[in-house]
């Protein structure tokens, strides 16, 4: 008993370490998300960084900014289509979600940006002097914002994919379960959790006999070392995300401040748009990898599909400096080309966000019916001798029949 309250105690304790560290992983990506900005924009080549010139929201002649139609309205085609793709949402996954909730928001922001972006590109009067103006300012800021908020929705989702996978998996038929003891299961805990604390335990009667406090002791010794393995293996652990919630929306948050001060201001604003979606690089790989563990559930073609959609922009940051350096064509048809790739983009996003919330609600649907209808019970004995209050709600989730 008291060798399972200690590790249910260190389980508390390395779940609090990990959330911080997913904030330290956070930090510490954030510079290197920076230097490949950078690399991507003006390391790469003369047509980058003739591009890519810093402006600091400070416009003068050489500024350019497309006001024709072309630009703008493809940017409302943009927005029309997004907006669809939530409507569908809406309509086909009728019992509302948090993950459903989260991909409508990912299209709200790209409908919003591109809605407000348009709007801009029409009013523009073709001088650089209104690009100097608080109403320039504050729109193009918002829109870049937007933009750049959308990597911290990806980083929200994966989180939520990856938690309902695992509670696809958390319940197994009462009669696979029998023959695991507490004991069995306490020794095994703490040799998932703390290696290094049960390398020369066999049993949870030894760990019960260690002396008061030892245990506590050398869980706290081993909790920089497990921390480092639990980032490693966390994608491998179905019910841990890597990075907590809280620290993707503080990704957010530094991206806009950084946006605000004028950190992604160049003299051709649309630049500005290609690097907050560079920004968006690291949370949609974190998202690709979360896909990898569910998909057995989704359907091959439309898991396949959103993978390729996730990737279908990262082009456009190589293709514009070409385009406008090279090409001979007027601003309105390059941003009418990249509008056409951004809409192909966006679409198939939203109809892979789709199927995955359409898959994960029916899995969510089948474990509740075989939980009511079959004697399933969670692969957790210590339940039945602790309250749940006690134990951590990522260890034990409770499901009850409806």
């Amino acid at each position: 008993m008291r060798a399972q309250r200690a590790l249910v105690t260190a389980m508390q304790l390395h779940r609090g370490m990990r959330s911080r560290g997913g904030v330290a992983v956070l930090m510490v990506l954030l510079p290197v998300m920076l230097a490949k900005c950078w690399l991507l924009t003006q390391g790469l080549g003369r047509d980058g960084y003739s591009t890519y010139v810093w402006a600091g929201w400070q416009y003068n002649e050489e500024a350019r900014f497309d006001n024709t139609w072309l630009t703008w309205a493809t940017d409302y085609m943009i927005a029309a289509i997004c907006m669809l793709k939530v409507l569908q949402l809406q309509l086909m996954v009728r019992k509302p979600s948090v993950l459903c909730t989260r991909c409508q928001a990912l299209l709200i922001v790209y409908a919003i940006s591109t809605v407000l972006g348009g709007a801009v590109h029409q009013l523009h009067d073709g001088h650089f002097a209104d690009l100097n103006t608080v109403w320039f300012r504050m729109s193009w800021t918002l829109v870049v914002s937007l933009t750049a908020l959308a990597g911290s929705i990806f980083g929200l989702i994966a989180n939520e994919v990856l938690l309902l996978n695992a509670k696809s998996c958390t319940v197994t038929p009462a009669s696979t379960l029998a023959h695991n003891s507490n004991s069995n299961w306490t020794h095994r805990c703490a040799r998932q959790l703390f290696p290094a604390v049960t390398t020369h335990t066999t049993s949870a009667s030894t760990i019960a006999q260690l002396r008061p406090g030892s245990l506590s002791k050398s869980i706290t010794q081993q909790v920089p070392v497990n921390l480092f393995l639990s980032w490693a293996q966390a994608l491998t652990n179905r019910s841990s995300p890597l990075v907590s919630d809280a620290a993707w929306i503080g990704w957010g948050i530094a991206l806009i401040v950084l946006i605000v001060t004028g950190a992604f201001s160049c003299m051709r604003p649309a630049c500005d748009i290609f690097i907050a979606g560079a920004s968006q690089t690291i949370p949609t790989f974190y998202l690709q990898l979360v896909l990898l563990k569910c998909r057995d559930k989704v359907p091959r073609s439309s898991w396949w599909g959103l993978q390729a959609s996730l990737l279908g922009n990262c082009p456009l940051i190589f293709l514009y400096p070409t385009l406008v350096q090279r090409s001979g064509l007027s601003l309105g048809w390059i941003n009418a080309l990249l509008h056409a790739v951004l809409a192909c983009s966006w679409s198939g996003q939203g109809a892979g966000l789709l199927c995955v919330c359409k898959s994960m609600h029916q899995c969510a649907l089948s474990v509740t019916t075989n939980t009511a209808s079959s004697d399933f019970r969670l692969a957790c004995p210590v339940q039945q001798q602790f309250n749940s209050s006690h134990l951590p709600s990522r260890f034990v989730r409770q499901v009850t029949p409806s």
